[in-house]
C-alpha cells in the first residue's frame, strides 16, 4: 500500500475545518484510511496557527515544512492516506472548493529528513 500526503487550500476557514471532518467521516465510513490529518492556518503575517492531530514528530515536521510558504488568510488540511482511491477523496473535497495536491508520502519524508 502506497500512502499519500494530500494537501489542500482553502481561503475560508470553515470550509477548512468542514473538509478536516470529511476526512475523518470517510475514515470512520472505511471508504479511506486517514492515518493523520490536521488543519494548519496563518490568520495573520509572521503566525501559523497551531496544527491539531500531529501524531508524531516526523509528523509535526512535516506539517511545519508545508506551512512555511503558507500565505495569511490561507487555511491549509494536510493528511496522509493510505492508498486513496483518487474518486472518493476528490468528489468529497470539490464539492468543498479547496484546492487538492498530492505527494507521495515515502518520497515526501525522505526529502524531509535530507533538508
Amino acid at each position: 500500500m502506497n500512502d499519500t500526503i494530500v494537501t489542500v487550500r482553502f481561503t475560508d476557514l470553515g470550509a477548512a475545518r468542514r473538509a478536516l471532518r470529511m476526512l475523518k467521516l470517510l475514515d470512520s465510513e472505511g471508504q479511506l484510511r486517514v492515518r493523520a490529518a490536521a488543519l494548519v492556518e496563518r490568520p495573520a503575517p509572521g503566525r501559523v496557527g497551531s496544527p491539531s492531530g500531529a501524531e508524531d514528530d516526523e509528523r509535526a515536521l512535516a506539517l511545519e515544512a508545508i506551512s512555511r510558504d503558507l500565505e495569511p488568510g490561507v487555511a491549509l488540511v494536510i493528511a496522509e492516506v493510505e492508498d486513496p482511491d483518487p474518486d472518493v477523496l476528490d468528489s468529497a473535497l470539490d464539492a468543498l472548493g479547496g484546492t487538492a495536491s498530492r505527494r507521495d508520502a515515502a518520497a515526501f519524508y525522505t526529502e524531509l529528513r535530507a533538508a
